[in-house]
């Protein structure tokens, strides 16, 4: 009988002990990188690109990587009010890396273009 009752407390402290691996994995772990997300250059629809991708990483939780375009010019052409603060593009809500890889982000030098910041991150 004695027997018996070891293995039971055997298997019960294994099992609690692999709930806790579980449980605990994960912080012991580090940050997860959610997903990356590429960016075309696509000429006029460049920032419409980054754009997307930033809404992307924003519906995403992790820290995400958006990689831009080698050598690439975003020409930005309008604002977005997303938070009641013009930015070029979304507010950035969530964790988020940019690789940029030489890219270059700017503001449309044609005429009428409104005036705006490029970047906004949502205060923590």
């Amino acid at each position: 009988m004695k027997s018996t009752q070891s293995i039971i407390i055997f298997k019960s402290v294994a099992a609690l002990l692999a709930g806790l691996a579980l449980i605990f994995g994960g912080w012991l772990a580090g940050p997860a990188y959610a997903d990356e997300f590429e960016v075309p250059c696509s000429g006029l629809n460049s920032d419409l690109h980054l754009a997307g991708n930033i809404r992307r990483a924003n519906n995403n939780p992790g820290l995400d990587t958006i990689i831009l375009s080698a050598s690439c010019t975003y020409v930005i052409f309008k604002s977005y009010n997303d938070t009641n603060a013009l930015s070029g593009l979304p507010t950035i809500t969530d964790d988020l890396i940019i690789k940029g890889n030489g890219a270059i982000i700017e503001r449309a030098t044609v005429p009428n273009t409104p005036g705006f910041a490029c970047w906004r991150v949502k205060p923590a």
